[in-house]
C-alpha cells in the first residue's frame, strides 16, 4: 500500500460537505483492506481531538483508493497529518503529538469572528494570507498570524484588498456579499464565463472574472495564466473594485482543494465529456459527472445541460437545451429564448450567426444563469449581442480572421468531443479546402490522443500539420512524442502521408500551413495557445 496525494479541502468536495482533508492510497497485490484499521484509528483520533466523526472512504478501480476526513476549518494542515497517521495504522504513541499539532493550529479569535459572519449570514474564508469576510466590495480581510500553519503574514502590499489588524476591529455594518457564479463543465467554460459577465456589466456592475486565461476585473485582464483554481477565486473575492463575481471552476481545483465557499448563488455545468479521465481515480464519465456537479453542493441555483446524457438525469433549478423547450433557456427555431427575452441567434456574435453550435450552448448556459441571478433582460440582451469572436473580447475561442484571402480560425479545442464540434463547425464555414494545425497536451493518455487525431479526419482535411505545444505542454512526454502519436493516428486512419507534416511551434505551423494555403482555404489552430507569437506573425512580425 502506497500512500500518496495527501491534502487539505477547504470547502464541498467530492469525499465531504464541508472542510476537512483527503489521501489518496494506491494499493498493491495481497494488500489487505485498510478501511476498517483506519476507521478504528480514526475513533480513537475523534476521542482525542473532539473533531467530527464523518469520514468517508472511495473506491475506484481495484488499485484506487480515496480516505476522507471531516475537520475543523482551521486545523486543516494538522488533518491531514491525522488522516495519514490513521491510514498507516494509528500508532498510540504519535497520537499526544498529534493533539499538541492541533492545538497550535487553533485561533479562538478567527473561531470568534467565523461565528459571528455565520450569525450575521455572511460569507466567509479562510487561507494562508488570512479570513476575509464579506465578498468583493464588501470584503473585509484580517491577516493570518505568521506562525498559524501557513500562515503568510496577510495580502501583498499594493493588492487593494481592506484589511483590518484584528479580528475585534471588523466594521461589521460596511461587510457584505456580492452576486458569486461558478461554471464548470468540459468545454465551453470560458465563453459561458465571458458572456455572463459581460451581461453583468451591461447591467452596471463591477464584474470580477477569472477564466482559464486569467483575472479579469471590469473586463480588463490582471493576472495572465490559469486561474480556474481557488487561488484565483479568492483573489476576485477579496478585490474591493468587485460588485459581482463570475469564476471558471476546474475540474483539478474542486479535486485537490474543494470549493472555497460552501454556499454560492447560482452554478452551470456546460456538458460533460472524456477529458483528464485516469487522474485522482476518475476513470469513467459518470464518475467525472460527479466532480462537474460538486458545484451543485454549494449553488442555491444550478443550471444544467438537458441535451447532456450525463446530467439529464439530476435535479437542477433551471436548464438549457439546443433541443427542446426547457424550464430554462432553449433555442427555438434560430433565436434563442429564456422566459419573455427572444434573442435571434444571428444578432449572437459569438455564435458565428448561429454556426458555432456549441457557442449557442454557451450563450443558452449563460442567459438561464443571468436569469436566475436576477439580470434585467435589456442588460442580458446586450451582453449576448456584444460580446465579439475577436482575439480582443473572446480569445482562441471561435476567432475567425482574414489574412491575405487565407481564412485563419483560432480556437481552444483540444479534446475528442471539443474537436468534432469545431470540425462540424469547420465544415460549414470554408468555402475552400481545410488545413488543420493540431498539438495536444502530454497528460492525454495515448488513446485520447490517438481518438482526438481521427476526429480531424471529420472535416476531410487537406493537411493536418501535428505540432508541439510547447515544453510547459510535455508533461512527462518526450519533445516530438505527441505529434508523433498525432501523425501515426491519422496514418493508420488512411490520411496520405503526403497530407501529414509536422512543426515544432505555432508559427511555424502557420507558415508551413500558408504555404499550401490559396486564398479561400481556411487554416485551423488548434488548441491556439502561442498567442503573442501568433499575433506577431499575423502582423508581419518575426517568429
Amino acid at each position: 500500500m502506497e500512500l500518496r496525494l495527501s491534502r487539505r479541502l477547504t470547502g464541498p468536495s467530492l469525499w465531504l460537505d464541508g472542510p476537512g482533508a483527503v489521501l489518496e492510497v494506491f494499493l498493491e497485490d495481497g494488500d489487505a483492506d485498510p478501511v476498517p484499521a483506519w476507521r478504528e484509528a480514526l475513533k480513537r483520533a475523534h476521542a482525542t481531538l473532539g473533531w467530527p466523526r464523518r469520514a468517508h472512504s472511495r473506491r475506484s478501480g481495484e488499485r484506487h483508493l480515496a480516505l476522507a476526513i471531516e475537520a475543523p476549518f482551521d486545523c486543516l494542515l494538522c488533518a491531514t497529518y491525522v488522516n495519514e497517521w490513521a491510514a498507516a495504522g494509528g500508532p498510540e504513541d504519535e497520537l499526544p503529538a498529534l493533539a499538541a499539532r492541533a492545538a497550535e493550529e487553533v485561533d479562538p479569535a478567527v473561531r470568534e469572528a467565523v461565528a459571528e459572519a455565520e450569525r450575521r449570514g455572511v460569507p466567509w474564508f479562510l487561507d494562508a494570507e488570512g479570513l476575509t469576510v464579506g465578498l468583493g466590495r464588501g470584503a473585509v480581510t484580517v491577516p493570518r498570524r505568521t506562525g498559524a500553519a501557513g500562515g503568510s503574514g496577510g495580502p501583498a502590499e499594493g493588492s487593494g484588498v481592506r484589511v483590518v489588524e484584528r479580528h475585534d476591529l471588523i466594521p461589521w455594518d460596511e461587510v457584505s456579499a456580492v452576486p458569486l457564479v461558478l461554471v464548470t463543465g468540459t468545454n465551453g467554460k470560458t465563453t459561458t464565463v465571458r458572456l455572463l459577465a459581460r451581461m453583468a456589466r451591461c447591467a452596471g456592475h463591477t464584474v470580477g472574472a477569472t477564466t482559464s486565461d486569467g483575472i479579469a476585473i471590469d473586463g480588463a485582464l490582471v493576472e495572465a495564466g490559469d486561474w480556474t483554481g481557488p487561488g484565483g477565486a479568492r483573489r476576485v473575492l477579496r478585490d474591493p473594485r468587485v460588485t459581482w463575481a463570475v469564476l471558471e471552476t476546474a475540474r483539478g481545483g474542486m479535486l485537490r482543494r474543494g470549493l472555497v465557499l460552501p454556499r454560492v448563488d447560482a452554478a452551470a455545468v456546460t456538458n460533460v465529456t472524456a477529458d483528464h479521465l485516469g487522474a485522482h481515480g476518475i476513470d469513467t464519465l459518470a464518475q467525472l459527472a460527479e466532480v462537474k456537479l460538486i458545484v451543485g453542493k454549494a449553488a442555491r441555483h444550478l443550471v444544467l445541460n438537458a441535451d447532456d446524457p450525463e446530467l439529464a438525469g439530476h435535479e437542477a433549478g433551471s436548464w438549457f437545451s439546443l433541443e427542446h423547450e426547457v424550464e430554462g433557456a432553449w433555442l427555438a427555431g434560430d433565436e434563442l429564448v429564456c422566459g419573455t427575452l427572444h434573442v435571434p441567434a444571428a444578432e449572437v456574435p459569438v455564435t458565428l450567426g448561429g454556426a458555432a453550435r456549441y457557442h449557442v450552448a454557451n450563450a443558452l448556459a449563460a442567459m438561464a444563469l443571468a436569469r436566475a441571478t436576477g439580470l434585467p433582460d435589456e442588460a442580458i440582451a446586450a451582453g449576448l449581442r456584444s460580446l465579439r469572436p475577436t482575439p480582443e473580447d473572446n480569445p482562441a475561442r471561435a476567432n475567425l480572421l482574414d489574412h491575405r484571402g487565407v481564412f485563419i480560425f483560432l480556437d481552444y479545442a483540444h479534446n475528442p468531443d471539443g474537436l468534432q464540434q469545431t470540425m462540424a463547425l469547420l465544415r460549414r464555414l470554408a468555402p475552400g479546402r481545410i488545413v488543420v494545425s493540431l498539438g495536444l497536451p502530454g497528460d492525454r493518455d495515448d488513446e485520447q490522443i490517438r481518438a482526438s487525431a481521427r476526429v480531424l479526419l471529420d472535416a476531410a482535411p487537406a493537411l493536418v500539420i501535428a505540432r508541439e505545444l510547447g515544453s510547459r505542454y510535455l508533461r512527462g512526454r518526450r519533445p516530438g512524442e505527441v505529434p508523433g502519436l498525432i501523425r501515426q493516428a491519422l496514418l493508420d486512419a488512411g490520411l496520405p502521408p503526403e497530407r501529414v507534416a509536422e512543426a515544432a511551434s505555432e508559427p511555424e505551423a502557420m507558415e508551413l500551413a500558408m504555404r499550401q494555403a490559396a486564398p479561400g482555404d481556411l487554416v485551423a489552430v488548434l488548441p491556439h495557445v502561442e498567442r503573442d507569437a501568433v499575433r506577431a506573425w499575423l502582423e508581419g512580425g518575426t517568429t
